[in-house]
């Protein structure tokens, strides 16, 4: 079927409007007639909507004719673009990596829909955005004539992943200098690359460095699944800002960093979304860890300041919570994009010089590949790393690892951070005593609209709990003499932290001490294990703990890998 689009002119591989949505719909058993249109979508728009592929849509509303705010994922209502009414036509949307699939409303007999995917280009003051758009016409059968504008405009998409727009390239800018009391000042360009044809060319641009600075800009901090927004790459004197939602091969992008270091700074934050777009570079340093490692704050701001004198001008709390989907992105956060890469380097190579020399490079070599061993932040989450878990009795952990995994399942099914639904410690709470209805979340902690979306889940999984069992702790509860071998612990870990000058939980995360007094360790490398230590922390820690817990005899730590070994690339 041929899509009539201003602009532009697509086709449609196969359109197929079922009459009876019912069939494909159970959930919607009693809505008002209603149609369903699948879209197979050419490779022309493919990319438009591949981000779509783990995201099931907008939440179909009760009343289709009048659709609120909190039935909408981000309270936004679908309005016309003219004026602040509902626009009932349109029902929801589920996106997946091939097709689109929308639902239409209240229509009636004698109304034919039909789908369109189309592209509209509208002119601004300084810019020319291609607007990416996905429409229901109706036509009325003998008017001749196609009403338009049943969905609301790009600006009021319910969701920033269905208001996509792909900005015409603004290529370069020039970040300003920065203030470095006693440093040169000198100005960085940075170019954004949005159009697939330029991608190649542009990483050509860097040469071929040793190392690059890499960071990435995530989708909304409120979303399951973490997605990057935009990627800078700095190297040479230069950055780019590539844009993911633009370019849908990153293939370059991956071939370009596979022979180098990719230096990042908290690497937990982005190599899940670059791995997400099949860039996984084998070969990782990261200034946090670095850090972290040797006392140092661990913000990059802080960082810059520390060690280079340089003081980052952006306003990185109204960044974080600026939207990166959103097509043009805005000079300033370009600039703020472009800041946190432009002296990554200088950073790493002054934090590298400062494990060398104070002996703790092999330190930094074990974090580094623990942290690069983790699995993804998503896969780390467990209902038994609940704050407060351990004080529940049987029937009541039972609950709090139901309403858990169902958090989980409607986290995932709706692409909402987890913490938006119902928060940890809320969870606990709930578990140890359970509402009778959705109407007590609400004084319970639980958001509004959280209650309105998901409260009859919430009371459906604490009520269908069975008992969970105590699992590691079922041996022995915790005594006074437990909690006192542990704070004993804790004294020596604080007191070696504090010669060491670094954070006490780099040395042994606080949450593992009394698990190691649980475990009964009958020696010294039982409790290393129980405390799930590295060998450069159980060499500081050995003798102190087991001489704490009266362990003997106390064992000696492995022996290191040759990953714990590697030396910087600048030693001889």
């Amino acid at each position: 079927m041929g899509l009539d689009v201003v602009g532009m002119a697509v086709s449609a591989e196969r359109v197929v409007r079922h009459e009876d949505a019912r069939l494909e719909r159970p959930d919607l058993a009693d809505h008002p007639p209603h149609r369903l249109i699948d879209v197979r979508l050419p490779e022309a728009v493919r990319r438009v909507v591949r981000r779509l592929a783990h995201h099931p849509g907008v939440p179909v509303a009760e009343q289709p004719g009048a659709l609120r705010a909190e039935d909408v994922e981000g309270g936004r209502e679908l309005l016309a673009p003219d004026r602040r009414e509902p626009r009932p036509d349109l029902v929801g949307i589920h996106a997946g990596p091939h097709d689109l699939t929308l639902l239409t409303a209240g229509t009636g007999d004698d109304t034919h829909a039909q789908a369109a995917i189309g592209c509209r280009r509208d002119r601004a003051p300084g810019a020319d955005d291609l607007i990416v758009r996905v429409g229901v016409h109706t036509e009325q059968p003998g008017s001749g004539r196609c009403q338009h504008g049943t969905l609301p405009s790009p600006t009021w998409w319910p969701r920033p992943f269905e208001r996509t727009r792909l900005a015409a390239p603004r290529s370069r800018g020039v970040l300003s200098s920065p203030q470095r009391p006693g440093g040169p000042v000198t100005n960085t360009c940075y170019r954004l690359v949005d159009e697939p044809r330029e991608l190649r060319s542009a990483l050509s641009s860097l040469g071929d460095p040793p190392e690059v600075a890499v960071d990435v800009e995530r989708a909304d901090w409120n979303r399951y699944f973490r997605t990057a927004a935009l990627v800078q790459v700095g190297a040479s004197g230069q950055v780019l800002l590539v844009d993911p939602l633009a370019i849908d091969d990153l293939a370059p992008l991956a071939t370009f960093l596979q022979p180098r270091s990719v230096i990042l700074h908290a690497m937990e934050n982005d190599l899940a979304p670059l791995e997400a777009d099949d860039v996984v570079p084998p070969n990782v340093e990261d200034t946090a860890i670095a850090a972290a490692i040797l006392g140092l704050p661990t913000g990059l701001g802080a960082l810059h300041r520390e060690l280079l004198g340089i003081e980052l001008e952006a306003d990185k709390a109204a960044m974080q919570r600026a939207d990166w989907e959103a097509r043009p992105l805005t000079d300033a956060m370009l600039a703020y994009a472009a800041e946190d890469v432009v002296h990554l380097l200088d950073l790493w190579a002054a934090l590298r010089d400062r494990l060398e020399t104070s002996g703790r490079w092999h330190w930094y070599v074990q974090e580094r590949e623990a942290e690069r061993a983790q699995p993804s932040v998503e896969d780390r989450r467990s209902w038994g790393r609940l704050k407060g878990i351990g004080r529940l009795d049987p029937r009541a952990r039972g609950r709090a690892r139901a309403l858990w995994e169902t958090r989980e399942e409607l986290a995932k099914s709706t692409d909402t951070a987890p913490s938006r639904i119902v928060g940890d410690k809320v969870i606990v709470d709930l578990a140890a005593d359970p509402p009778s209805s959705p109407r007590q979340l609400g004084a319970r902690g639980v958001r509004r609209q959280a209650v309105h979306r998901f409260g009859d889940q919430i009371v459906d999984a604490l009520a269908r709990a069975p008992e969970q069992p105590l699992g590691r702790r079922a041996e022995r509860r915790a005594t006074d003499d437990d909690r006192a071998a542990a704070e004993r612990l804790r004294a020596v870990r604080a007191a070696i932290a504090e010669e060491l000058g670094i954070d006490a939980g780099v040395l042994c995360p606080s949450r593992t001490l009394l698990d190691g007094v649980l475990a009964d360790p009958g020696s010294g490398e039982e409790l290393r294990e129980a405390l799930g230590l590295r060998s450069w922390q159980w060499d500081l820690l050995r003798e102190p703990f087991c001489e704490a817990l009266g362990i003997g005899p106390a064992g000696t730590a492995p022996e290191r890998s040759d990953r714990d070994e590697e030396r910087s690339p600048d030693d001889a």
